[in-house]
């Protein structure tokens, strides 16, 4: 059986998904059915006023979009690591499966910004793919200094960060057929 990786479309679907749970937990609590939510969430609603419902579901819907962005780029990056892997262990030799297969040799982590170091050395200064991998390096950058703790962004807005990486992943397909990626 194939591994099952979640990718950039399944943490858009999972970003909808959840969000509507946050949207209609107000109509849920109020309801005479407390058994559909859980007892943590109970006792935070419990005895809330209408106004510190409103900041509490405006707090939860901020803290999802951040959550939301950040698993959609772990997502997307899971998905450059494992079209690394392939192109460096693939025996069908895929496109540039040299260059990778001489970056995983080298000892210790291989970050991310290595794996798209290669892809640019091997796609050429000139590629028409260059500019998006350049998107997706500031992506990355607003990311890790997120998931660092070395920011605080008032709310990143996963429907923008999902739409640059799917126009990312489309340009990067268009340019590299056999791309696996996110």
């Amino acid at each position: 059986m194939e591994d099952r990786f979640p990718d950039i479309d399944e943490a858009r679907h999972w970003y909808g998904v959840a969000l509507d749970g946050i949207r209609h937990l107000k109509r849920v609590t109020s309801d005479a059915h407390p058994l559909y939510i859980s007892d943590d969430t109970a006792d935070q609603l419990f005895g809330m006023t209408e106004v510190q419902w409103r900041n509490f579901a405006e707090r939860k819907a901020d803290e999802h979009e951040t959550f939301a962005s950040l698993a959609l780029m772990a997502a997307c990056e899971g998905g450059i690591r494992r079209d690394c892997l392939w192109r460096a262990d693939s025996r069908g030799r895929p496109m540039f499966s040299a260059r990778f297969r001489a970056l995983l040799l080298k000892p210790g982590h291989v970050s991310l910004s290595c794996i798209l170091d290669a892809w640019q050395s091997s796609l050429g200064r000139e590629h028409f793919l260059i500019r998006y991998l350049q998107q997706l390096r500031g992506l990355y950058s607003d990311r890790n200094a997120l998931a660092h703790g070395r920011t605080l962004l008032s709310r990143p807005d996963f429907s923008l960060i999902y739409s640059r990486v799917f126009t990312i992943r489309n340009k990067w397909h268009q340019a590299v057929e056999d791309f696996r990626g996110f």
